[in-house]
């Protein structure tokens, strides 16, 4: 699963840009989504809430705009989550109102659907960014004219590879089940096994951006003195399910440079890669690019 190719006719006209829509950034629902994330980890060393809070604020906007783009009487049109990339500029404050402005960038026909890159951008009350997420969905039940060209995913450069770190994790139902709630994604696959059979897994699955909420916690953990506000960018391809319960194996791999830089990571369970070419940028550590005064 990969992002969109170089759509076959880039003429086509993009759809009308949808309004700017504004979220709020709830306080509580921030501390409740990292609570929900770190379960495993224990309580965060910040307050702060997760680097990828900005998701659950923009998803509502993304997810509403892709669905619109589904042909006329198409019953419940699924969306397949493939790639998500998160550029942060300062994470969300408490109480903070946050206006959420969606743009379709390219879509490239596929089989039953077709595939979709859509960037919302954060704004604060003055207009001025607080994050842009691009993401790269499968939507059934559409047949848009193709436009635009790809967005890859452009992951930051390294210095070199640092010695890597392995972590395993259980996201039992449990875990699940309170990812959902605080995110505010109650899906019936991630909630209920019947549901989940029904579309083909044998359990519940857990959401593709709560592996990746828990992989940022990882990093941020062993790599950020414990600091979200440390994150630069995010940036995954989702590639199996992760069911409920199964082993999930994480693989981290810090930049050499040791003042900072980009982690490299991939999520594996025992049926092959879950998440894959993952990474989470930082900023280097304060002071660390200082000159030393001797």
């Amino acid at each position: 699963m990969t992002a969109p190719r170089p759509a076959t006719d880039d003429t086509a006209p993009p759809p009308e840009p949808a309004p700017a829509s504004h979220v709020m950034a709830d306080g509580s629902r921030m501390a409740l989504h990292r609570a929900a994330l770190r379960a495993d980890l224990g309580p965060a060393s910040t307050p702060e809430p997760s680097p990828i809070y900005p998701f659950v604020l923009a998803h509502p906007v993304a997810d509403a705009t892709v669905r619109g783009m589904a042909d006329d009487g198409a019953e419940s049109p699924s969306v397949v989550h493939l790639g998500q990339e998160i550029r942060i500029r300062r994470l969300p404050r408490p109480a903070e109102e946050i206006g959420a402005a969606p743009e379709v960038l390219a879509v490239r026909a596929q089989p039953g659907g077709c595939n979709v890159a859509v960037r919302i951008t954060l704004t604060d009350a003055a207009g001025e960014p607080v994050a842009v997420l691009l993401s790269t969905v499968l939507l059934s039940g559409a047949s848009p004219a193709p436009f635009g060209t790809a967005h890859r995913m452009s992951a930051p450069a390294r210095s070199g590879s640092g010695e890597a770190v392995g972590v395993t994790h259980r996201l039992s139902e449990e875990w699940i089940a309170d990812y959902a709630e605080a995110s505010g994604d109650r899906n019936p696959i991630h909630l209920d096994p019947a549901a989940a059979r029904a579309a083909g897994f044998d359990t519940v699955i857990a959401h593709g951006m709560g592996v990746l909420g828990l992989a940022c916690e990882e990093v941020v953990d062993r790599f950020a003195a414990g600091s979200p506000a440390r994150v630069r960018s995010i940036g995954a391809r989702f590639s199996a399910p992760v069911g409920a319960g199964e082993p999930l194996t994480m693989a981290l791999e810090p930049d050499a440079d040791p003042a900072g830089g980009p982690v490299a990571f991939s999520c594996r369970t025992g049926r092959g890669l879950a998440v894959k070419g993952g990474w989470v940028e930082l900023h280097p550590a304060r002071g660390a690019a200082e000159p030393d005064d001797g």
